[in-house]
């Protein structure tokens, strides 16, 4: 056997050698070989090789990382080498960046490297498409970007590599609509439901994106934060401890300060650190929903509550909210908070439950969508019912009231079951999920506090008397 040919026997075993020798074909940088790279290629041999519970694999890791190339590109060609027969349906979030990859991985396909170690790997004469290419053993490369069309094609391998788009990270409705394509459309393409690999590898952009999805369906998942440690999984384990970078060539401490100061805290944590909610949280800080009270209510105090309807004909997947909350002095006590998927007879019934139950001074109702029925439908049984049209975006009435919430004006319930997801869900606004405790609270906040000055740094021990002062 000539060395060419032992060569050719030994990357068809071992990904990562592969890949280290096909970069200068695709690449006229030099491969920067650091913890990243190792990882991905580790982990794209596994799922080859059956060494992951599951055949779906998730890889967050930091851009600069060389995960498309290695990924998209690099790995559908050392598939067709163990088995020109393979087909892979390859994503990328734009058709600019599907042409690009499928330009690299034709290169690398036709390369002389490439053809004098597998020359049995021929793309079929008829395969006139950029985007796609078949060889003659009936293999397939499909390029497509996300939410395209792919009818008619199947697959014994799929890459998604970056559904959505770094600037749509707050943008939750095209997130859950990428996440729906790839649910209803994408993973309808499967040659065997028996034998189907998944690679997701992309940056945590959202609380709900679809590494969320897969990770919550029980998938492999390689976090690798750009400073550790990151996750370990069966066939890997982070060696970094503290602080240590992912990347000290790449992502050097420099190079990291210089993009948390350009992307911001909530944009920094999602690219880099693979955490769409920032510890220090986004536009509310978690300190400012640390404030709890318990045992009865000071005398004086006077209940309202303030409700989010959902939108009526899409009621199906858009939870109501309702907050009962308290008000003494310049102070808001909350006391409850209910939500639920309900439709138009059910938001009547649980808002009607809510008043016989805590027998509020008024009652207030975002006055948008099915919110004007209710208004009208319990005017004339409950007079103190006020519609509310909302003004503004939802952030900018957030970043309103943030002066009340940073000076513990607002205090939560002390051991209430729902106060763990409320206080997440607003702190992780705009990239959680739902967004009906920040509508609630935003609401409740304008209307009842806009008259008491709540601003300024204050301890926790300290806000009852400054309170106590103001009134």
């Amino acid at each position: 056997m000539s060395i060419v040919a032992t060569e050719a026997a030994e990357f068809l075993e071992d990904f990562d050698r592969f890949a280290c020798a096909a970069w200068s074909v695709v690449c006229p940088q030099p491969m920067v070989y650091e913890l990243p790279q190792a990882a991905i290629t580790t982990h794209l041999q596994a799922v080859v090789d059956g060494s992951l519970p599951i055949d779906t694999l998730v890889i967050n890791v930091p851009p600069g990382s060389s995960k498309s190339l290695l990924s998209n590109v690099i790995w559908p060609a050392w598939l067709w080498a163990r088995d020109p027969s393979c087909t892979v349906i390859a994503v990328s979030h734009t058709a600019a960046l599907v042409n690009r990859f499928s330009a690299k991985f034709r290169l690398l396909i036709k390369s002389e490297w490439f053809q004098l170690r597998w020359p049995y790997v021929q793309l079929s004469k008829d395969t006139a498409s950029k985007l796609s290419m078949r060889t003659t053993a009936l293999g397939e490369r499909i390029g497509v970007s996300a939410g395209g069309s792919i009818t008619g094609s199947h697959a014994d391998v799929i890459i998604v590599d970056d559904l959505v788009d770094a600037k749509d990270s707050n943008n939750t409705p095209a997130i859950l609509a990428r996440n729906e394509w790839h649910e209803e459309v994408l993973m309808s393409r499967w040659k065997n439901e028996n034998h189907k690999l998944e690679v997701c590898i992309a940056q945590r952009l959202h609380e709900s994106d679809l590494p969320a999805v897969l990770m919550a369906r029980g998938a492999t998942a390689l976090v690798m934060p750009a400073m550790g440690p990151g996750t370990s999984t069966p066939v890997w384990m982070d060696p970094r401890e503290g602080d240590e970078l992912l990347a000290p060539k790449r992502l050097s401490k420099a190079t990291l300060r210089s993009k948390q100061q350009t992307l911001g805290s909530a944009g920094y944590s999602a690219q880099y650190m693979q955490d769409p909610i920032p510890q220090s949280g986004g536009i509310v800080k978690p300190e400012w929903l640390a404030h709890e009270w318990s045992g009865v209510l000071p005398d004086g105090s006077h209940t309202y509550i303030v409700a989010d309807t959902s939108h009526g004909e899409n009621s199906d997947n858009d939870p109501t909210g309702l907050l009962v909350v308290s008000k003494h002095g310049a102070s808001l006590r909350i006391i409850d908070y209910r939500t639920g998927v309900w439709d138009f007879p059910e938001q009547v019934a649980q808002l009607e439950s809510a008043i016989k139950q805590y027998q509020p001074t008024c009652v207030y109702v975002e006055a948008a969508a099915s919110g004007r029925s209710i208004v009208q439908t319990l005017r004339l049984r409950i007079p103190y019912i006020v519609g509310v049209p909302p003004h503004g975006p939802k952030e900018t009435r957030l970043r309103a009231i943030t002066p009340y919430l940073e000076s513990g004006a607002v205090m939560l319930p002390e051991g209430a079951p729902w106060v763990p997801v409320f206080r997440k869900e607003v702190i992780s606004f705009p990239r959680a999920i739902h967004d009906e405790c920040v509508d609630v609270l935003s609401l409740a906040c304008s209307r009842l506090l806009s008259d008491a000055p709540a601003t300024g740094e204050v301890q926790a021990s300290a806000v009852d008397a400054l309170l106590a002062g103001l009134m």
